[in-house]
């Protein structure tokens, strides 16, 4: 029997590191990948992995010292069409969703599921392109160019979420 979800794949992971500028050269090497976006301002870079990506995200000067969790640890980001029948599929699957936030061309929201790991749900909200096709994100996206380079979602600073 297969399980109706709407999520659907893991868009990228979140590793909190102390210092980007010294994380970053160790990772491009591990990986051998070059960004595919860098916010020195934010303290962040996305390094490409096959059909997902590692998203380096500098910590605050506080939370050096602290154990990393929630959203200041590491976590999934979870790639969905639909942020809103995703955020009541949580809520009604005993997961503890957040309220739905936007910006930079996404939708997205954090949640705990019942054991209290940290997890967060994205919809693009940006028009791809494929062989002079123009599908919007969520559909079937083999071999597809963002017209501009996404921002993953947890990546926007907005007033709905605490860090």
């Amino acid at each position: 029997m297969s399980a109706t979800t709407p999520f659907l794949r893991i868009d990228t992971v979140i590793v909190r590191v102390r210092d980007l500028a010294h994380a970053l050269p160790w990772y491009r090497t591990l990986l051998a990948a070059e960004p595919v976006y860098f916010d020195g301002g934010e303290g962040l870079a996305v390094l490409p992995l096959s059909h997902t990506s590692l998203t380096l995200w500098q910590r605050e000067p506080g939370d050096a010292g602290r154990a990393a969790v929630g959203r200041a640890g590491t976590y999934p980001i979870l790639a969905v069409a639909d942020a809103d029948a995703a955020h009541t599929f949580v809520g009604a699957h005993g997961g503890t969703p957040e309220p739905v936030g936007t910006g930079a061309g996404v939708r997205y929201f954090g949640f705990t599921d019942p054991d209290g790991n940290y997890l967060e749900a994205c919809q693009s909200c940006r028009r791809l392109v494929s062989e002079g096709e123009v599908r919007l994100a969520g559909e079937q996206q083999r071999r597809m160019v963002p017209l501009a380079v996404p921002t993953p979602a947890s990546h926007v600073r907005h007033e709905a979420s605490a860090r």
